[in-house]
């Protein structure tokens, strides 16, 4: 699964916000599958609203996040430093990327 999570922020740095949408949103679903993300899935939320530049719910899901994770614990200083961005990027109104709709099949 982490392969789909190093993929996602690869796509989101070249501007391809629905396909790293789509990369995070399959991460997700298997680290759940597999458990990687007991007892909650609030981080993983917080990713995806941050991709889709919702600043606001990427907070309060990575707050949630934190109050479940140990202190001490090295994930935690990771969720804090991204809403620390999260904040930084809602204070300057960066404006959300626009997503471009997957490609269809051609059938």
């Amino acid at each position: 699964p982490l392969a789909y999570e190093t993929r996602a922020w690869g796509r989101f740095g070249r501007g391809d916000y629905s396909g790293a949408l789509e990369d995070y949103k399959a991460f997700q679903e298997r680290a759940t599958v597999r458990k990687f993300w007991e007892p909650d899935t609030s981080a993983l939320e917080g990713m995806q609203h941050f991709i889709n530049g919702d600043f606001e719910k990427a907070i309060a899901s990575w707050n949630k996040a934190v109050e479940l994770i140990p202190e001490g614990g090295p994930f935690k200083s990771f969720i804090q430093s991204w809403i620390e961005k999260a904040k930084t990027r809602q204070a300057t109104n960066v404006s959300p990327p626009t997503a471009v709709p997957a490609a269809r099949s051609p059938r």
